[in-house]
């Protein structure tokens, strides 16, 4: 047990996760750089011939657009319905697993409300409405 305790000790390196962290970051432009790459592949290598021969005036340039609408087509559905969904999923699971930012959120909601009421201020903002 302490050489598996001694193995697997953990090591703080503050730049490795910021550059590991970086490097995350960034592979939002290196994917649309090689989706780039893989659709002028696609269209010279394969799609051209075929699309050529339904529409002969047919462009690269015609290509992208459709891609382009496509693609802001999926971000409205991921913005309208999927991210809800995900950030509904991840705080239920924030409640039902032992999270200990949720731990501490509601500890300090509980110290809030304690020093409200020594304060007075939920009286004081409730007679304010009143006027």
């Amino acid at each position: 047990m302490v050489v598996l305790k001694r193995l697997l000790k953990q090591h703080k390196i503050p730049w490795v996760g910021g550059f590991k962290d970086m490097l995350g970051q960034l592979v939002f432009y290196v994917s649309m750089v090689n989706f780039v790459l893989i659709v002028i592949t696609a269209y010279n290598t394969t799609l051209r011939e075929y699309i050529l021969q339904w529409m002969p005036g047919f462009q690269l340039w015609m290509f992208y657009a459709i891609l382009i609408i496509i693609i802001f087509g999926l971000m409205v559905l991921e913005y309208k319905y999927i991210v809800p969904s995900l950030y509904s999923f991840r705080s239920k699971q924030m409640f039902e697993h032992e999270s200990k930012v949720m731990d501490e959120l509601i500890k300090t909601q509980g110290a809030l409300k304690r020093i409200e009421k020594r304060l007075g201020i939920n009286e004081k903002l409730k007679n304010k409405g009143k006027h």
